[in-house]
């Protein structure tokens, strides 16, 4: 409208009254444009989470199931999705929570299958080329342990379709590789702080899975407790670092333990979740 006024000034400043209703009628359907694509977009990205998964569904009523399992997502398709303009993320195929019944079981579990396959070690924590280029003027650096700081910190570093995975889909936790508060990982601790590794740096995390019955992520599942055990191993692995740089490479190497479950946090209780689904 500002931009209506400032045109219609100047046609009465030159003169010019028989121009002004055509130029006010150009920028108002200019305007008008402006704001129907911009709705335009904003519908488009709001109903094509619906309508991919509506598609899916109608072929599913329609052809049976197997026509429905023929158009499951393959790979990395399987993980696509879609950010709203509210910053939030679904998955594009969203077929979570309460969505689940209407797919039905053995379309969720083979998706369930294909999603687990298609996640990457780099979706679960930064590789080492991440690492060494990422902004760290973004990072939030406190000294006390925070997983949700942890995670945040962690999107700093890794790529942002992955970043859009894990608040899409979730069932991931912030997991600290050296504990902040444990009294067993003091060692560990003080390592970090001679390096100039905060705990909660990018460096010193990794994305484990909630639970093995619904988590898209593998690995070691995360709990809310780590055994004396855990604590040893991990200062065992970096104790003997002599640099920043090599302090990084030891932790990345527990985090590849730990996303393969090799490495152990609960003792006996301990839940792996694989790329088995039953």
């Amino acid at each position: 409208m500002r931009r209506i006024f400032v045109l219609i000034g100047i046609c009465f400043l030159s003169g010019t009254f028989s121009s002004c209703d055509k130029i006010a009628k150009k920028v108002i359907l200019k305007s008008t444009e402006e704001a129907t694509e911009t709705a335009s977009k904003k519908l488009l990205r709001e109903s094509l989470e619906k309508s991919t998964s509506k598609n899916l569904l109608e072929k599913g009523l329609k052809g049976g199931i197997k026509e429905s399992l023929a158009e499951l997502p393959k790979g990395r398709k399987a993980l696509q999705t879609i950010q709203h303009l509210d910053g939030s993320y679904t998955p594009e195929l969203n077929n979570l929570g309460r969505n689940a019944s209407a797919f039905g079981e053995d379309f969720n579990k083979l998706l369930l299958k294909e999603r687990r396959a298609a996640i990457c070690p780099y979706d679960q924590f930064p590789t080492l080329q991440q690492l060494a280029v990422y902004d760290k003027s973004k990072l939030k650096l406190i000294d006390e342990p925070n997983a949700a700081i942890l995670k945040q910190n962690m999107f700093v570093a890794m790529d942002k379709k992955s970043a859009g995975i894990s608040t899409a889909f979730g069932g991931n936790a912030a997991h600290h590789v050296v504990e902040g508060s444990d009294p067993s990982a003091l060692k560990s601790r003080e390592l970090l702080k001679k390096f100039n590794v905060n705990i909660n740096a990018p460096e010193n995390g990794i994305l484990l899975p909630e639970n093995m019955e619904t988590s898209i992520y593998k690995g070691t599942v995360h709990k809310t407790h780590h055994t004396k055990g855990y604590s040893s191993y991990v200062y065992e692995k970096i104790k003997d670092a002599k640099s920043r740089e090599e302090l990084i490479i030891k932790l990345q190497d527990i985090k590849s333990d730990l996303y393969s479950g090799k490495l152990n946090l609960q003792g006996v209780n301990q839940e792996l979740s694989k790329n088995i689904v039953f």
